[in-house]
C-alpha cells in the first residue's frame, strides 16, 4: 500500500480541481474514484445534465490551467438563469443585462 499526504475522495469537478490546485506543492496526492470515467466523445448526443460555471469559477479554472481545455468541450454561454423550488413559492432570476456584463456564465456538458 502506498502512502500519500492528501487523499481526495471523488474524481468529480471539485475533487479534480483540488488535485490540480495541489499540483507542484510537493505533496503526494491521490484521487480516489469508484469508477473509471468514460471518455467524452465530441460527437455524442447532447445530455440533459449540465453545469453552470460562473465568473469566479472561470477564474479559478484559468489559474489551475484547465479553462481552455474545458472550453473546447461542449461549452456555451448563458445569459440568464431562473431558480425555483417546486415545493414553495421561492423564485429568483439573474440576467447579464441587469448586471451590465457580457455573459452570465458558461454552461458545460457533464457526465
Amino acid at each position: 500500500m502506498q502512502s500519500v499526504d492528501v487523499a481526495i475522495v471523488g474524481g468529480g469537478m471539485v475533487g479534480l480541481a483540488v488535485a490540480c490546485g495541489l499540483q507542484g506543492s510537493g505533496l503526494r496526492v491521490a484521487v480516489l474514484e469508484q469508477r473509471v470515467p468514460e471518455p467524452l466523445a465530441a460527437d455524442a448526443p447532447p445530455q440533459l445534465r449540465v453545469s453552470a460555471i460562473n465568473a469566479a469559477s472561470e477564474k479559478l479554472l484559468t489559474r489551475l490551467g484547465v479553462w481552455q481545455d474545458i472550453l473546447s468541450r461542449r461549452a456555451s454561454c448563458y445569459h440568464g438563469m431562473e431558480v425555483w423550488d417546486k415545493d414553495s413559492f421561492g423564485h429568483i432570476s439573474f440576467d447579464d443585462q441587469s448586471m451590465a456584463i457580457a455573459i452570465l456564465g458558461i454552461s458545460l456538458k457533464t457526465q
